[in-house]
């Protein structure tokens, strides 16, 4: 007996609660060395980051903890047996991770709500999680009062370890070939989806929306930098925290893998493992209802292969990928009666983001309704009234954090239907009063179906192919789903709510399938009708993946290239310190969100909103790629300001690079060298380098003229221009015998060709110079330089087009 043991005992009594407890702080404080100490190895000796460092110092110290609580703080208790001895393991670390998390929200809690100092507040935080990890130990860990010596154990531990194994591999062999088969499935997606979206990624494809917002909320939380800030600029929450506008508990756990590997392509690899694992937990509870197993393969297939669930796959990254997951067990453990596991799933599930209380919600409903007909309410009446109280306290508890980060709550104006929008005052509304609108303006709900009530059916009808149609006579599918087409199809604004959209089909596309395994086990099918079915089903799997392949019905992008192009933009993220502040564009900010100075702007809407509260953006540089949909907010929110409080800094392939205060010479991005051509140098394009409309090429010229007015006859390069006051000059012969005008010679630019400039010329039969001056006062990019027809009798000749930057615009 140890020293401390005597010393222990002789003052309190033996099997005392609080003999016990000091022995669990003993440990801890001995837990804290050997996690210091592995800290210190790994960062200050091995050389290694400190994340890594702290990570393994816990692992290593928690193991430590548990096998010294066994041998000494609880070792009156326990079954003997390496199989006993990893089952407490087991349940020991977990109650150490559900610790570290009680201790987390402690901490966020009293420092984010209650402005409590940090340092008091992490004590208090360490008290709870040590009440925690105590209580948890004692009741669910060591449960059983068995003596057990000390040595026994050891033995009993070492002499089992083979009994063990064997025992492992013969559960693992039980595993029935089908369900090999579905795992199988299951990791080809996974590693196919983790590859195809690195590309998306790799290719500037994917957004800052999403994808960047999250990178960006975990660097600032891990650095230290602010809680979960998204790089957003919004007037509703202007600190800029992910929790002023979602509360989310689940998205906490994608920290971990982060905070190893800090990268965006980290987050797109585990939603892929989270999402690749809900479709085995997809054919368990096909399985569960449905005994056929080639029809039970076929569903679980459909759901692997389901469009719409491939769309929202591809779709960047966001915590609802766990949805799935959490959804599929809930429902599980449900069946099963597991009341601790459903009860668990379903509190993750409601805290997964307050938007999945719509389908929560539907969902208990639906549970009730079919426990009542298979005669089952009275013993599932604890289990789903809990599961009530759950759903209530997590929308509460999320409106109460959601009011703590922003200045206003609610869903964001631009959000709901247009016909609400005139009624709302503010930039979010609360549900409370979009039913105090309905009822005094009921006919806001017909003016809102009526908005493209077609595509709204179409996409829905998209919705329920993939699985025969058949979830649609299910009480639970009807129950959950009802509440949420209410709001895409009465209360949203944006398409991707009707048309299942974005990460929209993560909240409710595995309660389609619980509902067609629900229905298949109903039927009675004789041989010949299975054979259909089955047929059938291969066909709407046929079907999911043409859908999927040519884009239907969702987000999945074209197979990305990575060329030239996306090279110079790493290039040009290259040039901006990672130190300085930035304002970019959406599908460039994944690619800078790790810097805490970075920031994009997604809707020129919601920047005026925020520029007119809060003042006008200062950042140090403005990056943005004109050859991408996404310049144009941050051309129109910088218009006035380019090259003058802020100057050319670097331009290469349409990609600018804008200084805030630079008055140095502007250079290429890839190799530096000055771009002489915006200093005041001319630019001259033969005709040979344009391209031909209606006119032909004749000896290195272009020749046409006399068809319908507004016809052109030449048109291009396509350049890119920076923001300054230009001569163009054109050398050409028009002929003909008309007094009026042959030829109209324009200069336009951008997707929409806006005329830059425009001037007629008149038949001179020779050769003339024909000038003409524009100003830019933004970089503008596909500048043509066209000659049209203006309908009257003659011809026009281009020999060549002059264009020179007499200066800058002030």
């Amino acid at each position: 007996m140890s020293v401390v043991t005597e010393f222990l005992q002789a003052r309190l009594p033996v099997e005392s609660q609080t003999r016990r407890f000091v022995q669990y702080l003993l440990v801890g404080v001995l837990g804290l060395a050997i996690n210091e100490g592995t800290l210190f190895l790994v960062t200050s000796v091995a050389g290694a980051s400190y994340v890594i460092g702290g990570v393994l110092g816990r692992v290593v110290s928690i193991l430590a903890n548990y096998a010294v609580n066994d041998v000494w703080t609880w070792r009156s208790r326990g079954d003997p047996g390496a199989r006993n001895w990893l089952l407490r393991g087991g349940k020991y670390v977990l109650t150490r991770v559900v610790g570290i998390a009680i201790g987390l929200a402690t901490l966020i809690v009293l420092v984010e709500l209650f402005s409590m100092h940090y340092l008091i507040a992490n004590v208090l935080a360490v008290g709870v999680g040590v009440i925690w990890g105590f209580g948890a130990s004692d009741r669910w860990v060591w449960p059983t009062t068995a003596s057990v010596p000390v040595t026994d154990r050891v033995e009993t531990l070492w002499t089992r370890t083979a009994a063990t194994r064997r025992r492992f591999w013969t559960r693992l062999g039980a595993i029935d070939r089908p369900t090999w088969y579905v795992i199988g499935l299951a990791g080809v997606l996974f590693v196919w989806f983790s590859f195809y979206t690195s590309l998306l990624y790799r290719g500037y494809i994917l957004t800052g929306a999403d994808l960047g917002t999250y990178v960006h909320m975990f660097s600032t939380t891990l650095d230290g930098h602010g809680w979960l800030l998204q790089g957003k600029y919004r007037v509703s929450h202007p600190g800029g925290s992910y929790w002023g506008a979602h509360f989310t508990l689940t998205l906490l756990a994608f920290l971990v893998p982060y905070a190893i590997a800090p990268s965006a392509i980290t987050l797109l690899v585990a939603k892929a493992f989270v999402l690749a694992a809900s479709i085995p937990l997809c054919w368990l509870v096909v399985r569960t209802h449905v005994a056929d197993v080639r029809l039970a393969g076929l569903v679980t297939v459909s759901y692997a292969f389901n469009p719409f669930f491939w769309s929202a796959w591809s779709f960047d990254f966001q915590e609802q990928a766990v949805l799935p997951l959490l959804i599929f067990l809930t429902y599980y453990a449900f069946v099963k009666g597991r009341d601790a596991l459903f009860l668990g799933a379903f509190s993750l599930m409601v805290l997964t983001n307050e938007f999945m209380i719509f389908i929560a919600f539907g969902f208990l409903v639906g549970l009730t309704l079919l426990s009542h007909r298979e005669n089952r309410l009275a013993s599932r009446s604890r289990m789903l009234g809990l599961g009530f109280v759950i759903a209530v306290g997590a929308q509460l508890l999320a409106g109460y954090v959601i009011s703590q980060f922003s200045v206003e709550s609610g869903i964001p104006t631009r959000a709901v239907a247009v016909p609400f929008q005139q009624y709302i005052e503010g930039t979010r509304v609360a549900v409370g009063s979009l039913v105090g609108i309905v009822l005094a303006h009921p006919q806001v709900l017909i003016d809102s179906l009526s908005i493209s009530l077609s595509a709204k059916f179409l996409f829905f009808i998209a919705l329920l192919l993939p699985v025969a149609f058949l979830s649609l006579t299910d009480e639970l599918t009807l129950s959950s789903l009802t509440p949420y087409l209410l709001f895409a199809w009465f209360l949203g604004h944006k398409q991707a709510y009707f048309a299942f959209g974005a990460h929209y089909p993560f909240y409710f596309l595995p309660v389609l399938y619980i509902g067609t395994a629900r229905i298949l086990s109903r039927v009675q099918l004789p041989r010949l009708s299975r054979e259909t079915a089955s047929r059938a089903l291969v066909y709407v799997i046929l079907l999911n993946v043409a859908s999927g392949l040519i884009i239907a019905g969702g987000n999945i992008q074209p197979f990305p290239v990575i060329d030239d192009h996306t090279r110079t933009l790493d290039a040009a993220i290259a040039t901006v310190p990672e130190d300085a502040t930035l304002v970019t564009q959406n599908n460039i900010y994944p690619h800078v969100a790790n810097r805490p100075g970075a920031s994009f702007i997604i809707s020129p809407y919601e920047i005026e909103v925020y520029q007119a509260a809060y003042g006008v953006l200062t950042p140090e540089y403005v990056l943005y790629d004109s050859q991408s949909k996404w310049a144009r907010v941050v051309e129109d929110t910088f218009v006035d300001r380019l090259d003058g409080e802020y100057s050319l800094y670097r331009y290469e392939d349409g990609i600018w690079v804008f200084k805030r205060g630079y008055d140095g010479q502007a250079t290429t991005i890839t190799s530096g060298e000055p771009l002489s051509w915006f200093a005041g140098t001319e630019r001259r394009y033969d005709a040979q380098t344009l391209s031909v409309g209606s006119g032909t090429q004749v000896e290195g010229t272009i020749v046409g003229g006399g068809g319908p007015p507004g016809e052109a006859i030449w048109y291009g390069p396509y350049e890119t221009l920076a923001p300054g006051i230009y001569t163009v000059t054109y050398r050409v012969f028009v002929a003909g015998e008309t007094t009026g005008s042959v030829a109209r010679l324009d200069v336009v630019g951008g997707e929409d060709h806006r005329v830059l400039t425009r001037k007629t010329v008149m038949p001179a039969n020779r050769w003339q110079e024909v000038t003409t001056t524009f100003t830019l006062t933004r970089p503008q990019s596909k500048v043509e330089f066209r000659g049209h027809s203006t309908g009257r009798a003659g011809t026009v000749t281009l020999d060549w087009v002059r264009i020179e930057r007499r200066e800058a615009t002030s």
